[in-house]
């Protein structure tokens, strides 16, 4: 980057270049069909169920929206034959407006990762929930089924899920503090040093 547009103004982009649009792709290898997934902010999901009964995807998020969730079972995905490698799910993470620096992003990032939640399917079978809530979860997701609630209902039920709250991944650790340390030296105040 330095090449095409000298050090000076690839510093600039790096330190006051606004990103706008992300697009993340994440391939796990653990099995994620049997939870529910949840981004707190968005209203609309859907899921997406196999032949069997099975969740092969969920979505949160619309594609207007500035912020697009997307996990999926990679493996049906590609049609692909049993190789025995069962578990290859991807999370696709589309983010709109960001309005951060390169410099930025991994703070900016780490804060979307911390607003998404998993939840065991055991959630199901908790007879805290009302049935018409748990059909709207099995058929739509979580974040559409509590956007129908009253804020009362909706607050009691947050509190209820925590009890169903698993990490089969932990995002919380994402980041791209590495990535980014390739490129620091375009970090203005060490662009005078560079060149004295």
């Amino acid at each position: 980057m330095t090449k095409v547009l000298g050090a000076d103004l690839a510093a600039t982009f790096f330190t006051e270049g606004r990103l706008t649009r992300l697009d993340l792709a994440l391939n796990i290898r653990r099995p994620l069909g049997d939870y529910f997934i949840y981004m707190k902010g968005l209203q609309q999901s859907e899921i997406i169920l196999g032949d069997e009964g099975t969740i092969e995807s969920q979505v949160i998020g619309s594609p207007a929206s500035s912020k697009r969730l997307t996990l999926y079972n990679k493996l049906v995905e590609q049609c692909l034959p049993d190789t025995g490698d069962k578990h290859w799910w991807r999370l696709e993470f589309v983010l709109r407006n960001l309005d951060c620096s390169v410099a930025e992003i991994d703070r900016e990032l780490l804060k979307h990762f911390q607003q998404i939640s998993f939840y065991s399917r055991a959630l199901l079978d908790d007879d805290s929930f009302d049935r018409r809530f748990l059909r709207q979860v099995k058929k739509s997701g979580l974040n559409s089924a509590l956007h129908s609630l009253d804020r009362n209902t909706k607050e009691k039920y947050l509190r209820r899920l925590a009890k169903h709250e698993i990490h089969p991944v932990d995002l919380h650790r994402l980041g791209f503090k590495r990535g980014l340390a390739s490129v620091s030296f375009l970090d203005m105040g060490r662009m005078s040093e560079v060149a004295a």
